[in-house]
């Protein structure tokens, strides 16, 4: 019993990540990350980006080491360590998916995409990585109505973001969720982007 305890408050067995707010009263400087939709992308103001580098750092240290392959069961909501298959770099995420006995389905929560990795590459989390805030912030386009030509003003969205760095506010919460922020978005110029994506291309 005090082996299994003190294992529960080494390594977290829950969803703890903290998420960052998004400012109301002002702009924010930021780059828009993972973009699945007008409805459903990431952003994330680069501020705590020395420590985020550092922290991956730190994971992959960690990851290396033998003992870092302790017996671990996957539960949904639950936080670990996940190896991306892009680059071969262990990052923080969140088990959002069990689809069989072989993979699982997880989140980067500093980046805000999604990926199936095999179960031999998911690592419990030391609590020590959680302090730091969740970097990917989810948000929704504010005012986007009901289009059908939605996925063409998706990809206009992409191509307006793409490697840009932009300005956002959060305008409101969408209901039903405390950290998926409605939000506004100015590019460079200082012109709203939602207003490109209603001119002819």
């Amino acid at each position: 019993l005090v082996v299994c305890l003190i294992l529960s408050n080494f390594f977290s067995v829950s969803s703890s990540f903290q998420r960052l707010p998004l400012k109301s009263e002002s702009y924010m400087r930021c780059i828009v990350l993972e973009i699945q939709g007008l409805d459903n992308f990431y952003l994330n103001s680069g501020e705590n980006e020395k420590e985020l580098s550092s922290l991956t750092q730190e994971i992959m240290n960690f990851c290396s080491q033998k003992n870092s392959e302790k017996e671990f069961v996957p539960l949904r909501g639950t936080c670990c360590a996940a190896l991306y298959s892009m680059d071969n770099v262990w990052y923080r995420a969140n088990i959002i998916g069990l689809p069989n006995q072989e993979n699982v389905m997880v989140e980067f929560v500093d980046y805000g995409n999604k990926e199936l990795v095999p179960r031999v590459n998911i690592r419990p989390l030391p609590t020590q990585f959680l302090t730091l805030p969740a970097q990917a912030i989810q948000c929704t386009l504010f005012q986007v109505p009901p289009s059908p030509d939605q996925p063409d003003m998706t990809k206009q969205f992409r191509t307006a973001v793409n490697e840009q760095i932009m300005y956002a506010r959060a305008l409101d919460s969408v209901p039903g969720s405390r950290n998926h922020c409605l939000v506004e978005i100015l590019d460079s110029a200082h012109q709203n982007v939602l207003s490109s994506l209603y001119q002819p291309h």
